[in-house]
């Protein structure tokens, strides 16, 4: 197949899975960030600063980019999640140029697009106003530009990588280790050429230059630095460092349940796609494999590790590695007959292997097609809330006025109602809380000064659970509605 046809083959793919997922945008939360996502926009569009005004542990990019959509738009879930959508296209797209780029053909990036697209965690997380899919898009396709300098010389790629990069790192931290698989594709396409080396790392300095810039004269820097950055610090500390055996066994345990159990269908694939580019040791076998082997150590020495979603930095790359695989696999019979016989046996047993679990995936995806808030594998919280959120929501509209700021920790549901929340308090996450960037004092001393017209709490919330800020509810607000039998609780100002 000719190279024109290849891109349209993944045009088209890319272009169906994109239809599909455009028609499930809707409903409430698949995860208490998305709230928090939105909700740092809308406060960004009305005047409030990133870093001054609304604390956020999370570099500033995304949430520029949402409040841009929701300024051209509307202000709605369905466009949040229509920006992951785009962000995680251009993932798919990227997905099909690794696989490209390290030596696969047509089948190779079809594949590509295929696995990443189904693969459970990055299927529900395309279509969730979430951070790491998006983030790790950019990272994707900022390392397919290195592999095309590593093809062409061209410096006009490494300038396009550097600024690929930059921006997924302004979107989310996720991706930094990825300089390493960077560093080693200059090293490795150069050699002992320091002059030229040197000019490769200003080329690609350059094109991170602009976002990087603009982010330091938009943003106070210092600020974003120990929230974004020091708060991951803080975190290792807050949840135990990690580094002894049995925390290591225990994050390793719960990696390997995520693949073994939505996605082993990878596995397979992925063992042949690596092995075949460890025969080859090109720049590419380089890149791919090293990045794999970080990410992996990565997720070991993550505190705190929450797989559902720091695994989608493994799908990403594991993708492109099954692709090749698969694309091994397809080209067995021919092998076979040109009397290479060990090696179409692995590929075929590798792609067996993953048959085997495309089942389990495909049942995984179906339990994420509708909007639900899960844990692992599909299933739901034991608070039963999460059903009446709707409910929720129009009784928060209907007792306050547009324009009226708000308390409450569940922010998509203040958002669906048109509402607002004191900037300070639009964070209210569990790591914020556990690394004492927020205390029920802080809490109360932050509501007082913003004045909310109304109190919206809710079962197993953390608001509920701090006596602080219950006795200043109790003390300042009365008991006005309920909704799911008193799961959802209404509070308005005496």
């Amino acid at each position: 197949m000719t190279a024109g046809r290849r891109r349209l083959l993944v045009a088209v793919l890319i272009a169906a899975y994109g239809a599909y997922q455009v028609v499930h945008l809707g409903g409430f939360t698949w995860d208490s960030d998305e709230g928090i996502n939105v909700m740092k926009a809308r406060l960004l569009l009305q005047g409030a600063r990133l870093y001054a005004d609304v604390w956020a542990d999370q570099p500033p990019g995304f949430t520029v980019v949402l409040a841009g959509a929701f300024g051209a738009l509307g202000q709605s879930m369905a466009v949040a999640r229509g920006v992951a959508l785009a962000h995680a296209l251009l993932a798919l797209a990227a997905a099909a140029g690794l696989a490209v780029a390290a030596g696969g053909g047509a089948v190779a990036a079809a594949a590509a697009v295929l696995v990443l697209g189904l693969a459970p965690n990055a299927f529900w997380a395309s279509r969730a106003a979430m951070i790491g899919l998006p983030a790790l898009s950019l990272a994707m396709a900022g390392m397919v530009a290195v592999l095309w300098f590593a093809r062409t010389r061209r410096r006009p790629w490494l300038a396009a990588a550097g600024l690929l990069l930059a921006l997924g790192l302004l979107e989310k931290l996720i991706g930094a280790y990825l300089l390493v698989p960077v560093a080693l594709v200059l090293v490795r396409t150069r050699g002992a050429a320091p002059r030229s080396l040197a000019g490769d790392a200003l080329a690609l300095a350059a094109g991170a230059a602009l976002p990087l810039l603009a982010t330091a004269l938009a943003f106070d820097v210092r600020a974003m630095l120990e929230q974004a950055v020091g708060t991951v610090a803080a975190a290792r500390g807050a949840y135990g460092r990690g580094d002894d055996a049995q925390d290591l066994a225990w994050r390793a345990n719960k990696l390997a349940f995520w693949l073994r159990h939505d996605h082993l269908f990878l596995v397979g694939p992925t063992v042949v796609g690596a092995l075949r580019l460890a025969r080859e040791r090109s720049t590419a076998a380089l890149a791919l494999l090293s990045w794999l082997g970080l990410t992996v150590a990565a997720l070991l020495a993550q505190t705190p590790l929450w797989p559902k979603h720091h695994i989608l930095a493994l799908l990403v790359v594991l993708a492109p590695l099954a692709a090749l695989g698969i694309e091994a696999a397809a080209r067995a019979p021919a092998d076979w007959r040109a009397g290479r016989r060990a090696w179409p046996v692995v590929a075929a047993v590798g792609l067996v292997a993953g048959l085997l679990g495309v089942p389990a995936a495909l049942r995984a995806d179906a339990a994420r097609l509708t909007v639900l808030p899960f844990k692992e594998s599909g299933t739901l919280p034991s608070t039963e809330s999460w059903r009446y959120q709707h409910d929720a929501a129009q009784l928060l509209r209907r007792a306050t006025v547009p324009g009226d700021v708000v308390l409450t920790d569940h922010l998509v549901v203040a958002f669906e109602a048109g509402r607002s929340v004191p900037p300070a308090l639009a964070v209210l996450s569990g790591k914020r809380l556990a690394v004492g960037g927020l205390s029920g004092a802080d809490i109360v001393a932050e509501a007082e000064a913003a004045g909310p017209a109304a109190v919206l709490l809710w079962d197993g919330d953390r608001l509920s659970r701090l006596p602080e800020v219950v006795a200043w509810v109790e003390a300042n607000y009365a008991r006005a509605g309920e909704a799911g039998g008193g799961l959802w609780r209404l509070w308005l100002r005496r």
